[in-house]
């Protein structure tokens, strides 16, 4: 019969083992717990390239189609987990893609977003009929952190799904260097233009829309894209 002294031995080890089972299970379980949310969050912010690559093909052959795009209501899809609501102005429809505009702050911009979310994402999303949540069809990247380049507005011409952004730099009372990016056959967005964007905003097909008024090219002041350096200062990813 064990002494006590060998009882003492055995249950010292037993509660070692134990002790050291229980870390390994709560390793495993936060490991899990940990890779999950590491999933979910890959798919909620929803850069997958077979998604992005399946619906620029899906926009491209509704553009050979004559599809036109027009500006829709909030859809109330799910959006990524880096983008607030807040960050878009601009709902876009064509066929059975819709579209919607993300903004960052700028001087021509006021959003109005919680104290505690600083927005990372400027681009555009793009979600299928059927969707429950919204993919990011493309991210525009400034040169450099003061140009603060916007997408404004999607319009359909010639076949060409049109998209207009502007920087700030302008007079300072809405006005910026506006470039026209165009997708059409090729699968990539090719700046078309450049003009200096905001002499006045009271079209009356417009309404008054800021951000509509720049898809009224006549209405905005040309650049030469080769001579002026903010035609150049984006790129869309």
């Amino acid at each position: 019969m064990p002494t006590s002294a060998e009882l003492s031995e055995i249950w010292h080890m037993r509660k070692k083992v134990l002790i050291g089972f229980t870390a390994i299970v709560l390793l495993v379980i936060g490991l899990s717990t940990f890779l999950a949310k590491e999933s979910a969050n890959e798919a909620d912010i929803g850069t997958d390239d077979a998604d992005r690559h399946y619906n620029t093909e899906r926009i491209i052959s509704l553009l050979t189609n004559n599809s036109i795009v027009e500006e829709i209501e909030n859809p109330g899809l799910v959006l990524p987990r880096d983008i607030n609501e807040g960050q878009i102005r601009k709902y876009f429809k064509m066929d059975d893609i819709m579209f919607a505009l993300v903004l960052n702050r700028s001087m021509n911009v006021a959003l109005s977003l919680p104290r505690d979310f600083t927005p990372v994402f400027t681009g555009v999303l793009v979600a299928g009929e059927g969707d429950s949540q919204w993919f990011k069809l493309l991210e525009i990247k400034d040169e450099k952190p003061v140009n603060r380049n916007n997408p404004y507005y999607l319009v359909v011409e010639n076949q060409r799904l049109l998209l207009t952004v502007v920087d700030l730099h302008g007079g300072g009372s809405g006005e910026g260097i506006m470039k026209v990016f165009a997708l059409y056959e090729g699968e990539e967005w090719q700046l078309e233009s450049c003009y200096y964007f905001g002499s006045n905003y009271g079209d009356p097909d417009t309404d008054g829309d800021y951000f509509a008024h720049s898809i009224k090219f006549s209405e905005q002041i040309p650049q030469e894209i080769e001579k002026t350096e903010n035609c150049r200062n984006a790129q869309l990813i």
